[in-house]
């Protein structure tokens, strides 16, 4: 069952029994929601980095200027790219090139530049592609948009951290809200570890040439 940006809201103003408080306005709340969620990813993504992990395809044409596709606005960490990803027997992972190789590489390579990833020799780059990379959290902005599903197991130390953030603007006592937070912290770290050690891999690389495991990949 999803849970709703509404929800989190509620939960933190009961927990810091401000339930009718119109001091901490709902802008100022979702922002604490946000920032609690961000908190959240980072534990996520050291303990179980591959549930952030997901994939974008793009075709390209070739030729001068037409060897770039633009990253994906939810990425964090490029993982890797690989040519021809929905052929079993074509498909492979690119090496990453060096800056000061761009204009020699012999065999298909990629390179992030800015807002853009470029695929060199641009002369023979036309084909299709899959970007792998690590995404991150959902902003929440409306009351009806959900948390990440990834993430549900969270909205307590979610909810306890905005609760934490409400005490705080009215200086009252956040010493038992932060005790609970470091004990769901800790909960979650065991949480993300027990999920990321039952994940199997769906892609394996056995060159792996230049590249980093995506499960290594901490922003």
């Amino acid at each position: 069952m999803s849970i709703y940006l509404s929800q989190l809201i509620e939960a933190a103003r009961d927990l810091a029994d401000i339930t009718d408080d119109p001091h901490v306005e709902d802008p100022t709340i979702v922002r604490w929601a946000n920032r609690g969620i961000e908190r959240a990813y980072k534990i996520a993504l050291v303990h179980a980095p591959s549930i952030f992990q997901t994939s974008s395809l793009f075709t390209l044409v070739g030729g001068l200027g037409q060897n770039t596709v633009a990253v994906p606005a939810n990425l964090r960490r490029l993982v890797h790219v690989a040519k021809d990803p929905s052929n079993p027997s074509l498909r492979r992972t690119l090496r990453q090139y060096n800056a000061d190789e761009k204009e020699g590489t012999a065999s298909l390579a990629y390179r992030r530049e800015g807002s853009v990833v470029a695929i060199e020799p641009y002369t023979a780059c036309a084909g299709s592609y899959a970007l792998y990379y690590i995404a991150g959290p959902t902003t929440l902005a409306n009351l009806s948009d959900p948390l990440d599903a990834a993430l549900e197991t969270a909205a307590e130390y979610i909810e306890t951290y905005m609760a934490i953030k409400c005490l705080q603007k009215e200086e009252s006592d956040t010493r038992e809200l932060r005790e609970e937070l470091a004990e769901l912290k800790s909960d979650l770290e065991i949480d993300f570890t027990t999920l990321e050690s039952g994940t199997a891999e769906t892609i394996v690389d056995v060159d792996n040439v230049g590249n980093r495991w995506p499960w290594d990949c901490v922003p």
